[in-house]
């Protein structure tokens, strides 16, 4: 089970020039601090970018209620025309099988 290869090929591109330089950086860190200060530059990245998120979303919650609009329109159209033109189910055709045996009396 190649775990290490998985989470490469699942990240997206550019973040490994970004981890590479961050760990190159942390190396010129002492190493008795090295945890506390990776725990740091973590929080600060993870606050940069909840912060610069807000100035991206409003446009972004616009396109996506746009594109959603205009797709719940073309699904009204689609299951009304689905509606009108649904076919009738074909007949049943009855099985046939054995023909009865004659109980007519003789005479």
């Amino acid at each position: 089970m190649v775990l290490a290869d998985d989470k490469r090929s699942r990240a997206p591109r550019g973040s490994r020039p970004v981890t590479q330089a961050f760990l190159t950086a942390l190396e010129a860190v002492p190493e008795t601090s090295r945890a506390s200060v990776a725990k740091a530059a973590m929080a600060m990245i993870r606050d940069v970018l909840k912060t610069s998120k807000p100035a991206r979303a409003p446009a972004a919650k616009a396109k996506k209620a746009k594109a959603k609009s205009g797709a719940a329109r073309k699904v009204r159209k689609t299951r009304a025309a689905k509606v009108v033109a649904a076919p009738e189910p074909p007949a049943i055709k009855k099985r046939r099988g054995r023909k009865p045996a004659d109980t007519s009396p003789v005479a």
